[in-house]
């Protein structure tokens, strides 16, 4: 009985420790992405206003080009924060209970999710371009084309195709 205690005090114990370890970790954390954010939003707020100042026509051709380089270097400078805070988002996401999560963090960051790329217009077999539901229909088309063997092709190898056929039925022949 007195054992039981012991384990259920060293337990009460354990669980409040991991509790206030992690408040402090959420705490951290947020105190970060606020701070983050704030610079964020920051320059933002300039990148706006310079971009109002670089469309006044009155603006002389020495100031747009400065005011260009500003704009290009507050891009840049925020494209490195938002990639710092996705490889942030990664590295925390690095165990075996997260692989999943990790995984597709990782190949967002590498653009590898990046919507449809199928572009919005495409040709169809006889020249003709099309979009919408046809361009989709014309992929299907393409990639139906693919997998159909035709021996009037030009590009089709005849040779190696009989040599393939024919090794498909002597093969066919002694597993029977």
């Amino acid at each position: 009985m007195r054992e039981e205690q012991d384990v259920e005090a060293c337990w009460s114990v354990l669980k409040k420790s991991i509790v206030d370890v992690l408040e402090i970790g959420r705490k951290k954390a947020k105190r970060k992405k606020e701070e983050e954010g704030d610079e964020l939003k920051e320059m933002k707020k300039e990148l706006e206003t310079l971009k109002k100042e670089k469309r006044c026509a009155a603006v002389e051709q020495k100031r747009f080009k400065v005011l260009k380089n500003r704009v290009e270097k507050l891009r840049k400078k925020i494209r490195k924060i938002r990639m710092k805070d996705k490889v942030h988002a990664v590295v925390a996401c690095k165990s075996r209970e997260r692989a999943k999560e990790y995984w597709d963090k990782l190949k967002e960051l590498g653009g590898w999710r990046k919507g449809s790329k199928i572009p919005a217009t495409v040709f169809d077999e006889n020249g003709e371009e099309k979009e919408g539901e046809e361009r989709l229909e014309a992929w299907k088309e393409a990639f139906r084309n693919l997998g159909v063997d035709s021996i009037e092709d030009p590009d089709f190898d005849r040779e190696f195709a009989i040599r393939v056929e024919e090794e498909v039925q002597r093969m066919g022949e002694e597993n029977v």
